[in-house]
């Protein structure tokens, strides 16, 4: 296995946040990247190279990343709510529900108030016959 000059994955972890909150997002992805080599398991690495991913407009990425991130941390509610807002913007509105509700019952209740706005049944007007 490469070591990247004996960096460690969380090393690598370390400088991609650095790297996305300068707004390096291209600098980003290649530190997380190399955290990922080092540690293929590393969900919360494919969770902040999915975010940015999507700072770069590259959708169909950060969606594999969340759902990479999900596969190695299935209740990671923070990755579901996410994807959920990737699949909205591609237009998968049910996608994007389900995603949002998993984010709930995971524990990431921010995304109650988005499957209140977004997802939520109409209500029925009533006419004068009812």
């Amino acid at each position: 296995m490469e070591c990247f000059g004996q960096k460690s994955a969380s090393e690598f972890m370390n400088l991609g946040l650095s790297r996305y909150y300068a707004q390096d997002y291209e600098g980003a992805v290649e530190n997380y990247t190399k955290a990922i080599q080092l540690e293929p398991n590393f969900a919360n690495a494919y969770y902040f190279r999915a975010k940015a991913h999507e700072k770069l407009l590259q959708l169909k990425q950060a969606l594999d990343d969340l759902t990479q991130a999900i596969k190695y941390k299935p209740d990671f509610g923070e990755a579901y709510f996410h994807r959920g807002n990737i699949y909205e913007k591609m237009t998968k509105k049910d996608l994007a529900c389900q995603d949002w509700t998993k984010a709930s019952s995971h524990g990431y209740y921010e995304a109650n108030y988005v499957i209140k706005q977004k997802c939520g049944v109409k209500k029925k007007s009533f006419s004068e016959d009812d």
